[in-house]
């Protein structure tokens, strides 16, 4: 994936700097839907609400919108669903679709890009809007799909972005990465895919460091710190199967039907 187009794309999307979630005074009370607030915008000025999922995604710190307070925008609020609403002057609106449309077709939408160590991948791009989807198909050869999967962000970002700014109701984003001889699919993605992803990577993170726990399923014991055990000793009832799971120094796990009953440290 060409560098420059990440670089313009995280510059253009309001100037706004990685970082970890964070709580403001701007925050709307819960229970305060956007729709219901009061704007008081102009005819020349624009209220626009970006989604939460836009900022999962990405990892966008809301304090640049609150930042921006006083300055070009008006009125930016923090929702008590993560979503972040202002309001805009149309000119500005305006501005940021043509910059967008520009870069699309000047960079994207051309049969060649350069990609980090500058060597010339196949790159064909078009968005559609899908039943109840905004579809983006990327056409390239299997040899620099995984160019693309390392910048799935920036697609299903430009996909929030550009309904956002464009008034549109927003639609879960697609990405389809398909062969540009044959048109076969690579693979393919979602915003809602991609955020159960990484929901399950930090899961998967949080149960690493975890000892088991009654509550548990077998997966997840597999899946803590104690990972598989050493012995299983098994006993089957008419009612079901008991578990002993044996870990050489440190204890005991104790299932019932797949899940854990009790666990015995040594």
């Amino acid at each position: 994936m060409e560098k420059r187009i990440a670089v313009l794309f995280l510059a253009i999307a309001l100037g706004l700097t990685a970082c970890g979630k964070s709580e403001t005074e701007n925050s709307a009370p819960a229970g305060s839907p956007p729709a219901d607030r009061d704007t008081g915008t102009a005819e020349d000025e624009a209220p626009l609400t970006f989604p939460a999922a836009l900022f999962e995604v990405i990892g966008i710190c809301t304090d640049d919108y609150i930042a921006k307070e006083g300055e070009e925008w008006e009125n930016i609020t923090v929702n008590a669903d993560g979503s972040v609403s202002a309001v805009i002057s149309k000119a500005e609106r305006e501005e940021f679709l043509n910059t967008f449309e520009d870069a699309f077709e000047r960079d994207l939408s051309k049969d060649a890009a350069v990609n980090m160590t500058d060597e010339e991948i196949p790159q064909r791009v078009g968005y559609t809007y899908q039943d109840d989807s905004f579809v983006m198909d990327i056409y390239t050869d299997a040899e620099s799909a995984d160019a693309f999967a390392d910048a799935i962000e920036i697609f299903l970002a430009y996909g929030m972005l550009y309904q956002v700014y464009s008034g549109d109701e927003m639609k879960d984003v697609v990405v389809n990465v398909l062969d540009i001889r044959s048109g076969g699919t690579l693979f393919t993605e979602s915003d809602a895919g991609y955020l159960a992803y990484m929901e399950r990577q930090r899961e998967a993170a949080e149960l690493t460091g975890m000892t088991p726990r009654p509550g548990m399923t077998a997966q997840e014991v597999r899946g803590s710190a104690w990972g598989s055990p050493d012995k299983i000793n098994r006993d089957t009832y008419s009612w079901g199967v008991k578990e002993q799971w044996v870990y050489d120094g440190r204890g005991y796990v104790y299932l019932e039907d797949g899940v854990v009953t009790s666990v015995s440290e040594r």
